[in-house]
């Protein structure tokens, strides 16, 4: 690309950003609020207030550019900061049909208890959005877009999230629009400077290409694996098939009815089914003492008050009588390694919480009024969380971890922390990384709730993450809830960095034939992790297909493309998605429509659940799909 595909200037403590293309962010203020007042980039080597605060901007490459504020207090008084200003300028649009690009656009969370309100789309006209965007729970991209499908795409975003999150806010209408964008940090009052302490904002970035949406997420990975080393990279999850015991578990308690037995039994089932490739078994919630049938714990998703020591077992010991370490090794007995489902979430009314109530954050009802988190400001709160993770991966020997409810504490902007030296983004990479530290070689993290809608960052620390809801038993509602949050959060994911998971694959009874390979198809073309569920000791000859077809074709995948530039979301998930792999590119037609479907192909295909060859028009049956290799 040309110098001139993007331009900038900076002066005064202000930026501007042009394309060749039509696009304009102009005169955009950049600014630090603190105890001594509004402070604004200077000249280098200049001080205000006690305080030399640069603007640094650099060229990345012809469509890239790299800025930040680096701020040094020169004073021996404290110095707080509480809030960051990265650009508060107007926004410039040539011509018509521009759109603005954003999860939130989708989805946000607001929080977890009376969570997921619907927003209406992903790519909204511009002008006539307005809103804040970036602070949603449910790990939002970390970056904004502006695209055309003739004047190219312009992406604003970080490069790094070591302290604080992006956020955005579009004001006004007509041609005059105004976007601010700031850092915006949780869990403490202040950022606070000391005396001779330097500090950087985050790393942002702005970059064009001609192309449109997926363009321009490309553009972004390459910059961020410069930097980052993703844990998805080379994980074994890249080849490895993971059964678990929650999705399409219809035995009489439903998801939670799971037993050493059952487990032992799935182990030596997946080892035949899945022969060559790498395998694990995931013991999902229910194991925890109180998870029999009768209990009074009721379903409540805990875990760590499991390990406080109150005289009784951390497992239940009907359900797992010889312990969970003798699970785990029963697991690698039947050809598996071992996984299990954790959450940092207790019960407000454990004992852990009644004899140590210090070490958690004051209750408040956002999180949920049955609801706990330890307080990981506070070091024997972290010592507590780390004694917990060495008993479950080196005592008892569980290679992959199953992450569930855990970013409550660090995503919600009412916590504020007992300690007040780091922010929730802090404190989040520091629990994420303690975790990480004590997970076995070969062996794994996968996040759960809340979903991850393409937020690249949690690559720094684990394998993969949830990216659509939880399929559950598989029913037709379930199957449609989950892919629409997959048509939104897939093409903000690269297979080779964060692996996405769309949940499992297996065979409902009560649906059609048809239907479970519609939601096979979607999770088989969504996601970078191999993830199956569904009793294996017990399958009928259908649902054995379904799963033999999925697990010999499943293979590292680069990207997904499902086509969101061009129409956008509407009220059907995607209906054509294509999967860039080494060895090729499958395509798959998908009708969500209760009647039928006329596709033409360029070109005769085989389909691959039913082996047969299709070419020309063809028509799609309700409920229906068609998925084949290129």
């Amino acid at each position: 690309m040309a110098q001139s595909d993007m331009r900038f200037a900076s002066k005064g403590g202000k930026i501007s950003f042009s394309t060749n293309t039509g696009f304009s962010l102009e005169n955009g203020l950049c600014a630090v609020h603190t105890t001594r007042g509004e402070l604004r980039p200077l000249p280098q080597r200049a001080v205000n207030r006690g305080v030399r605060l640069e603007l640094n901007v650099r060229r990345l490459s012809g469509s890239s550019i790299e800025f930040w504020q680096s701020l040094r207090n020169l004073r021996p008084e404290m110095l707080n900061i509480s809030a960051i200003r990265m650009f508060d300028g107007v926004l410039r649009l040539a011509g018509a049909g521009w759109r603005v690009a954003h999860g939130e656009l989708f989805q946000k969370e607001s929080y977890f208890d009376n969570y997921s309100f619907f927003t209406g789309g992903l790519l909204a006209p511009i002008p006539g959005t307005e809103g804040e965007f970036g602070m949603s729970e449910n790990f939002p991209f970390p970056g904004i877009i502006f695209t055309h499908p003739e004047r190219g795409t312009v992406l604003m975003g970080v490069l790094s999230q070591e302290r604080c999150k992006p956020s955005w806010k579009i004001s006004g209408r007509g041609a005059s629009i105004r976007l601010t964008a700031e850092e915006r940090f949780t869990g403490v009052p202040y950022i606070r400077a000391g005396e001779g302490r330097e500090l950087t904002t985050e790393r942002w970035v702005m970059l064009f290409t001609p192309g449109g949406l997926e363009d321009a997420v490309d553009e972004y990975y390459a910059l961020l694996r410069r930097r980052i080393r993703f844990y998805g990279a080379d994980s074994i999850l890249r080849s490895a098939v993971m059964w678990g015991s929650w999705n399409y578990n219809y035995r009489p308690r439903g998801h939670m009815d799971v037993t050493h037995d059952v487990v032992a039994a799935n182990s030596k089932a997946l080892t035949r089914l899945v022969p060559d490739k790498p395998r694990f078994v995931m013991i999902d919630d229910g194991y925890q003492r109180g998870s029999v049938s009768g209990s009074t714990r009721g379903w409540f998703a805990s875990c760590l008050e499991i390990f406080h020591p109150d005289g009784q077992t951390p497992h239940d010991p009907k359900l797992f009588p010889r312990g969970m370490k003798a699970t785990a090794d029963a697991i690698r007995k039947g050809g598996s390694e071992p996984a299990i489902w954790t959450t940092p979430r207790v019960l407000r009314s454990s004992s852990l919480v009644s004899d140590r109530p210090e070490l958690f954050l004051k209750a408040f009802d956002k999180i949920g009024k049955r609801t706990a988190y330890l307080d990981y400001s506070i070091p024997e709160a972290r010592e507590y969380a780390r004694n917990a993770w060495n008993t479950i991966c080196n005592e008892w020997g569980y290679k992959g971890i199953k992450l569930d409810f855990w970013s409550l504490p660090y995503e919600i902007p009412e916590v504020i922390f007992r300690n007040r030296d780091r922010t929730a983004i802090e404190l989040r990479n520091l629990f994420l990384q303690d975790l990480r530290d004590i997970v076995q070689p070969g062996g794994y993290i996968l996040t759960g709730c809340v979903v991850n809608a393409g937020n690249p960052f949690v690559g720094k620390y684990v394998d993969a993450v949830r990216s659509g809801a939880d399929i559950g038993d598989g029913s037709w509602k379930l199957m449609l809830q989950s892919a629409m949050c997959l048509t939104t959060t897939i093409p903000f994911c690269r297979h080779d960095c964060l692996l996405a998971d769309a949940d499992s694959i297996g065979w409902n009874p009560l649906v059609t034939p048809d239907e479970n390979h519609l939601w096979a198809t979607m999770a088989f073309m969504s996601g970078g992790v191999c993830e199956i569920g569904g009793d294996l000791t017990k399958v009928s000859p259908d649902a054995g297909k379904l799963l033999r077809l999925v697990t010999r074709n499943f293979k590292p995948a680069r990207r997904t493309l499902n086509g969101v530039t061009g129409a956008g979301i509407n009220n059907l998930p995607a209906s054509h998605i294509l999967l860039e792999r080494d060895d090729g590119v499958y395509e798959a037609y998908l009708n969500w429509l209760w009647f039928g479907r006329e596709i033409t192909l360029p070109r005769p295909a085989r389909d691959l659940w039913t082996g047969k060859r299709i070419s020309g028009k063809y028509r799609i049956p309700p409920h229906g799909v068609i998925l084949f290799k290129r």
